[in-house]
């Protein structure tokens, strides 16, 4: 007897080798399958082609149908199988082969067995798989004369069937392999599973067999055509290291002649096998356990990968995905060398290896998540003997809205459940976590094993792990512990190695390079060449960089010969960078500032704390790369065991950074209660703004979303297209005086003043727009027109006036409610935060939580016992905008200049039954402080970003104003602070819902030029003219006139310097003093009307536009598009930034004071 090659057995088989192109290439299976579509080429085979797959895909659909109607081992034979009776064990066996005799015979409806009509289809889908392979290259189209019934088909075609000696005198066929041969040798392998293979002869086609059958990794796929009982003993055999192994020889397979029908020879063979396999999985003495019984068992009956296409259609879609992958590959590996990819290998297996270790102790102490995830698996297995795995439990909860009958639902997995925690009283019997709770597994609900798992039990694991106040402290020990430091030290090293060897192979650096990183991180390390070091980098003399390392080679004299940076994680797939030079690796460094991707990898190697200054650092450098001498410093280490120690340091520290941000101190210090009360504030939170945003009457459009709709519905009509098809902010219309968008012509109108020499947009224009739309349809008359008459500020707030604030609408009641629950609830979760933080005393939260638990409370008792006020700013400075120095400070106390200004959002509460102080609510203020002090709104605004807070709360058209008053209270100038309104907040609905939107409306029309606005402007200038020629020959009336024209520039005048406009200003004081000089005297009468001549010029040189009055930029921009700002103690005017960022810097000595 020689010696037999075994291979594992079939049901273990998850691979199999793939023949295309006569090249076997062991693949993964795939448990799903979605079928890749035939390309498009070659275009006279697609078609033929592209319907062979869809009818080889409805074969494996209908065929997967069938099969499942296959008798299966019943109760009786595995209880006789498990027993001692062996007429009884042999009766059920017989009968479950009779039983699958009969499938495989039954008549079915058209009187045709399932065997035979299952032989044309197999024949069938053997021509569609020969169509598709040609069309994808795979199959030479010659061998179509190997098919059955093909037209080209040689009469001399013989079939036979493959049989493999494993002893001397025993030849086991393997069952359902074909192969089809011409009289010119060409010969066609059909292999059960595996599809058709195409051989030049048949000698070729058994030496390439012979070759699989040698080799362990291919030789399955033909092993597993075999009957089980041969793969058993084949698998004992080489289980055993006794036994020698002879390789097979192309002797060892034979072809013998097939002489009935060949298809209806295969399929019986393939049948044969299922019975015999049947037999031997029910006669095996080595199986006791009756699951695992009946498993082989199925598995001899399903005959999995060995009937139909199914098999190897999962092998074209593999060797799509391989191809797709091997097109993915870069360049440096399809161009490496065959050594330099097993080099390569080799380090990533080591690296592998590494990481599999490091994880096996520090996995879950990774993230929170990995740590939750652990030690629910290991409770719940030790407490229902489940191994569930945590994130596939789903468990959803209905929560009831506070003061509201409405329900939210909370759907997270048991990880983030027990991360997140529970509702006050969730335990208690009637909670809404209790009878409102349901738990499914994989989108499925529990079965009767997993009843213990109830929402009862949860909240009593959850409550007792306590894991987010765990982890922070696991994290710090583990990662603190001096095995798990040394882990990470090798894999440090192995990482290095392996990158610096793909850093080479991409030439990215020098093989002498990458010899000088081997040399430092190889097992000799401690004792090299002490011309070599590594190097930490240090940034600013603070921050020392967690994943940047220097590998620095010197010359005899301590000359600096080459120097490697290593950059772990950057962005951009090149980790090692060569340079000769430091300043080479300072420029490179720097160079990094403008990258926004690099300058989150710099941000993310420090603190967190520390990023906010490094983060101004680093802009600083972008603007303007010079830095400074010590912007890079080298830290030197003793040897490379030391650099990597405090390398992976550095790692961890930034590592238990972010875990601190993640889970901050005043979050750990809280009591569970705390905890519990915070997060079902914020889930009621989240909870009402979705019920609150899925209704249909509570949406509102942004303005300049509603400009942009109307604008695309407006061009569509235009070009004949569906309205958004075309974005109206890509058409371009170009005239002789402006360019501009139709979103803003729209909006702003056009030029359409008086000038003989430049054509308006209405005669005269040129469009463009995005590439694929016809922009012929556009006429310069028909887009001006379409624009003429439009009000779009108007019409916004008139639809939001009839719609959203209409009290007579749908869901105005609901609107209002919701918004003052709401905004309740957020500062509720505000003032616990700020207890827990120490912004406010505790003393505080005791009568804050009483105001705010009865904030909705709308009755005159409630809101005068728990009173709350807005906070308003008393502009009393009313030129402190203007920029000129000493007017910029004057304090006018008539209420003609100065008013008040409500900041949006920001609300004072004051205690009426104790003697504290009020407290001063601002919502997602910069500073982080959301309940603070009332008194310290002046303090408050040092903190950076507060006065933009404050400002920007406020009208738009009042802002600029407000930057400069803040600053100056900043300074300790004599502004009046804010103080408390008298009249308290009578209606909270109205703070909280209809006031943000008359705010809006408001910021609309004062930023927009209405149509009232143009009527009343055109009254005014022509009952201007009109009186001023009327009154000329009459001294009295025009003087009279002269006066209240005088009077009315005047007024404009100082509203204009109120708001720093300073060319307006001096245009209107000129006209009040021409309009005073002609009241003065009848003699100058005339000089009169050219006040109102000046008056006209404040719009240029031009008339008033159709739409909206137009005013030509000149070169400099103006005084109100300009911000203060101060740089080392200097005072600066920037205007608007461009769309690379950059703004104009102006110096202006004379301005007293600057906003940020």
């Amino acid at each position: 007897m020689r010696p037999i090659v075994a291979g594992p057995t079939a049901v273990a088989q998850t691979s199999a080798p793939e023949a295309r192109n006569g090249t076997p290439v062991m693949t993964q299976t795939l448990s799903s399958l979605a079928i890749t579509p035939t390309p498009l080429k070659p275009a006279d085979t697609w078609p033929a082609a592209s319907a062979a797959l869809k009818r080889l895909d409805e074969l494996r659909t209908l065929l997967a149908i069938e099969l499942k109607a296959q008798p299966g081992p019943g109760e009786a034979l595995l209880t006789a199988l498990g027993g001692s009776d062996v007429s009884e064990r042999e009766l059920e066996i017989f009968s479950l082969l009779q039983q699958t005799d009969d499938y495989w015979t039954d008549p079915g409806k058209n009187a045709e067995s399932r065997r035979d009509r299952l032989v044309p289809a197999l024949q069938r889908a053997l021509r569609d798989e020969a169509s598709v392979r040609i069309h994808e290259r795979d199959l030479e189209s010659g061998y179509l004369v190997c098919l059955p019934d093909s037209p080209d088909q040689s009469p001399a075609l013989t079939y036979a069937s493959l049989h493999v000696q494993l002893h001397d005198d025993e030849h086991v066929e393997m069952a359902g392999a074909l192969a089809i041969s011409e009289e010119q040798g060409r010969t066609l392998l059909m292999l059960p599973g595996l599809g058709i293979m195409g051989f030049a002869t048949q000698a070729l086609m058994l030496a390439t067999l012979t070759r699989w059958l040698n080799t362990a990794t291919l030789q399955d796929a033909l092993l597993n055509t075999m009957e089980r009982r041969h793969q058993d003993q084949l698998f004992k055999i080489i289980q055993d290291a006794d036994l020698y192994l002879e390789p097979f020889k192309a002797e060892d397979l034979q072809l013998q002649p097939v002489t009935t029908p060949p298809f209806m020879h295969a399929l019986d063979r393939l049948l044969n096998k299922q019975r015999n396999d049947i037999r031997h999985a029910c006669e095996r003495p080595d199986t006791e356990d009756r699951a695992t019984r009946q498993a082989l068992i199925q598995a001899a009956i399903d005959m999995r990968r060995l009937l139909g296409p199914a098999y190897m259609l999962e092998l074209r879609e593999l060797t799509n995905r391989q191809r797709q992958y091997h097109r993915s590959l870069p360049d440096w590996m399809k161009i490496a060398s065959e050594a330099d990819l097993q080099t390569y290998a080799w380090h990533l297996r080591h690296y592998d290896e590494a990481h599999a270790a490091m994880l096996s102790v520090l996995g879950i102490a990774a993230s929170p998540e990995h740590f939750a995830e652990a030690r629910l698996r290991t409770r719940l297995a030790d407490d229902l003997g489940h191994d569930l795995d945590p994130r596939a439990l789903t468990i959803d909860t209905r929560r009831t809205l506070p003061s509201t009958s409405e329900t939210y639902r909370v759907t997270c997995s048991l990880v983030e459940l027990a991360l997140y925690g529970l509702h006050p009283e969730d335990e208690s019997a009637g909670s809404d976590f209790i009878d409102h709770t349901v738990i499914t597994l994989d989108g499925k609900p529990l079965d009767a094993a997993c009843s213990a798992l109830n929402p009862a039990y949860l909240a009593g694991v959850i409550d007792e792990l306590d894991l987010r106040a765990e982890f922070g402290e696991f994290q710090r020990k583990a990662y603190q512990q001096e095995h798990n430091r040394q882990m990470l030290c090798a894999l440090a090293r192995t990482r290095l190695t392996a990158q610096g060897w793909a850093a080479k192979m991409q030439g990215h650096i020098q093989p002498g390079d990458f010899a000088m990183v081997a040399a430092l991180t190889g097992p000799a390390a401690r004792a090299s060449d002490p011309a070599l070091r590594v190097q930490q980098i240090k940034l600013n003399n603070r921050n020392v960089m967690a994943r940047l390392l220097v590998f620095r080679k010197q010359g005899a004299e301590g000359r600096t010969q080459r120097l490697i940076m290593v950059a772990t994680d950057a962005p951009g797939q090149q980790y090692f960078k060569a340079f000769d030079t430091e300043t080479q690796l300072l420029h490179e460094v720097v160079g990094w500032t403008a990258s926004p991707s690099m300058v989150n990898y710099l941000l993310d190697q420090v603190e967190v704390d520390a990023r906010a200054a490094l983060a101004e650092q680093l802009t600083a450098l972008a603007l303007k790369p010079q830095p400074s001498k010590d912007f890079i410093q080298f830290i030197d280490h003793a040897d490379c065991e030391s650099a990597l120690r405090r390398f992976t340091d550095e790692q961890t520290r930034i590592l238990l950074s972010e875990q601190a941000r993640h889970t901050p101190d005043w979050y750990l210090r809280a009591s569970r209660a705390q905890r519990r009360e915070l997060l079902a504030l914020e889930q009621a939170i989240g909870g009402a703004l979705d019920n609150y945003q899925a209704q249909p009457h509570t949406g509102v459009k942004p303005f300049q979303d509603y400009v942009h709709q109307r604008a695309s519905q407006q061009i569509g009509k235009l070009l004949n297209v569906p309205a958004g098809t075309v974005d109206p902010d890509l058409i371009v219309i170009t005239t002789e005086r402006e360019t501009l968008t139709y979103t803003d012509m729209l909006l702003n109108g056009y030029d359409d003043s008086i000038d003989p020499l430049r054509a308006s947009a209405a005669t005269n224009a040129t469009f463009s727009g995005p590439e694929g739309i016809d922009v012929s349809a556009l006429s310069a008359a028909a887009v001006a027109g379409s624009v003429r008459g439009q009000w779009l500020a108007d019409e916004y707030i008139a639809l939001i006036r009839n719609t959203l604030l209409n009290s007579e609408s749908e869901g105005y009641a609901y609107r209002r409610q919701f918004s003052v629950m709401i905004t309740q609830l957020q500062m509720q979760a505000a003032a616990l935060r700020s207890v827990l933080k120490g912004h406010i005393e505790a003393a505080h939260y005791a009568w804050l939580k009483q105001s705010l638990d009865n904030a909705h409370l709308d009755d005159t008792a409630s809101r005068e016992r728990y009173p709350l006020y807005p906070l308003q700013v008393h502009v009393d400075k009313p030129f402190i905008a203007s920029g000129l120095t000493g007017v910029d400070q004057l304090v006018i106390p008539s209420t003609l200049l100065t008013h008040v200004e409500t900041v949006q959002g920001c609300l004072v509460i004051l205690p009426t039954q104790t003697r504290h102080a009020a407290l001063l609510y601002t919502p997602q203020a910069p500073d982080g402080i959301e309940f603070r002090l009332f008194s310290d709104f002046v303090r408050s605004l040092v903190s950076e970003g507060m006065i933009d807070y404050y400002k920007d709360r406020c009208r738009i058209k009042t802002r600029r104003t407000l930057s400069f008053l803040l600053r100056d209270m900043q300074q300790g100038k004599a502004n009046k602070p804010p103080v408390i309104p008298k009249a308290f907040i009578s209606d909270f609905a109205d703070t909280c819902f209809n006031r943000p939107l008359e705010r809006r409306l408001r910021d609309v029309e004062e930023t927009t030029t209405g149509r009232n606005d143009m009527l009343v402007r055109l009254i005014r200038v022509s009952v201007e003219i009109i009186a001023t020629a009327l009154t000329l020959p009459f001294p009295p009336a025009s003087f009279a006139v002269g006066s209240l024209l005088s009077l009315h520039d005047s007024g404009q005048a100082v509203a204009a310097l109120t708001e720093g406009d300073q060319q307006r200003a001096a245009t209107y004081m000129l006209s009040a003093l021409f309009n005073g000089i002609g009241a003065g005297s009848d003699l100058l009468v005339g000089i009169k009307g050219f006040g109102g001549v000046l008056h006209q010029l404040e719009h240029g040189h031009q008339s008033a536009p159709v739409l909206r009055s137009f005013q030509r930029q000149s070169s400099l921009p103006r005084y109100e598009d300009l911000y203060p700002v101060e740089l080392q103690e200097q005072v600066f005017l920037i205007g608007k930034p461009n769309a690379h960022g950059h703004a104009a810097v102006f110096h202006a000595p004379h301005v007293a004071s600057a906003p940020p």
